[in-house]
């Protein structure tokens, strides 16, 4: 598995050849990498760390917060009920009078609809229902042409995951192809087709999508190969804006996409 990128980091004799500069990569990939070195597989959900639970500490601290406590003066001395009644009896409080509402105007009578046409003279009148027949028939005629067709868009996975599963593995395969570590990539690939028959019809998909064209050489097909045939699979897809939009970004899918097809047929 790692013998040949461990080859490349230490001499025979034990000692370092050369070091590793991951400071470039996403430090959660390199930890899932690490645990595949131990464990020959990771885990591609990153689950998001539970922060709700309030420690027992802090939670006395918040009761006692919410307790409510008797009024003091300026050396903390607690102050008396019976020398100081306000601050404790609200009723002790003079009530103030709320102040009367001014007087509104009287709204004046709408105007009716057909006023200006009873009160016009008879040319004008003429005028209104030539105007009025002319402008309904526009309607008419404009409600008859072919409605707009609706822009579709691709929802988001809703997971608890810190970061999408296809995202993972694409990143995955393109750091273990960096060091050269084949059974990662290998595995890596297999993550990615799994979880693409599951997550295709998501924007998981299209950023994925995205990402694989821009991590991977064009020689490597590997999940260029499974995100091309998950179009033509599920050709739906083009409904929507965003694989559009990444079929025209200009990245190489539209034209891979057209050389499947043509090959098929």
């Amino acid at each position: 598995m790692t013998k040949r990128t461990c080859a490349d980091i230490y001499a025979q004799d034990g000692e370092l050849k050369k070091e590793v500069d991951l400071r470039d990569e996403d430090s959660r990939i390199v930890s899932l990498m690490v645990d595949f070195m131990y464990q020959l597989d990771y885990d591609d959900l990153l689950p998001i760390a539970n922060t709700s639970t309030v420690p027992a500490d802090q939670s006395s601290s918040l009761a006692l917060n919410d307790t409510e406590l008797p009024p003091t003066i300026a050396d903390g001395t607690v102050l008396e009920a019976a020398a100081h009644p306000s601050a404790y009896d609200e009723s002790a409080l003079e009530a103030t009078p709320a102040p009367e509402p001014e007087p509104q105007p009287e709204p004046e009578p709408p105007i009716p609809d057909t006023y200006w046409v009873d009160n016009a003279a008879p040319s004008a009148v003429n005028e209104y229902d030539d105007w009025a027949i002319s402008f309904n028939a526009k309607k008419r005629q404009k409600g008859k042409k072919k409605k707009k067709k609706k822009t579709l868009h691709l929802p988001d996975l809703d997971t608890d995951s810190l970061m999408e599963r296809l995202t993972v593995n694409a990143k995955m395969y393109a750091l273990a192809d960096k060091f050269d570590i084949q059974d990662l990539k290998l595995l890596a690939r297999d993550k990615f087709e799994s979880a693409t028959t599951q997550d295709w019809e998501s924007m998981a998909f299209v950023r994925a999508a995205k990402l694989v064209f821009e991590s991977t050489p064009l020689s490597d097909h590997g999940l260029r190969d499974i995100v091309i045939k998950t179009i033509i699979a599920h050709r739906e897809l083009i409904n929507y804006k965003e694989t559009t939009q990444l079929l025209d970004s200009g990245n190489g899918i539209a034209w891979m996409v057209l050389q499947h097809h043509w090959r098929e047929d």
